[in-house]
């Protein structure tokens, strides 16, 4: 219930004011600001129920994407980058999962 997820690097976070029921999954597509509930796992918007009211965001640059996952230093290194990120929803269990499909940047 009410799954959320964040930026470390930035803060911004994204959050489904609902519920996602076993056998359903959430698809967020930050970018173009539409999300879903489907009962299938592959991306696919269009085959599930838009949910796209209930995903709010905050957090820099939130006002016209939801959420950008920014590379931070990684393990302590200053030359090692990754993206780093925290999940939270309440009513999970082992068999909980979050899965994050993004395409590259370059500066």
């Amino acid at each position: 219930m009410n799954p959320s997820l964040t930026d470390i690097a930035t803060g911004t976070t994204v959050r489904y004011a609902g519920s996602v029921l076993a056998g359903e999954h959430l698809l967020i597509n930050c970018g173009n600001l539409t999300a879903a509930k489907v009962t299938t796992d592959t991306f696919n918007l269009s085959a599930g129920t838009d949910v796209t009211g209930g995903v709010d965001a905050s957090g820099p640059g939130s006002a016209f994407r939801w959420l950008n996952l920014t590379p931070a230093m990684a393990v302590g290194d200053p030359h090692s980058r990754t993206v780093l990120v925290t999940a939270a929803a309440s009513g999970t269990s082992g068999a909980s999962a979050l899965k994050i499909h993004a395409r590259r940047s370059y500066l």
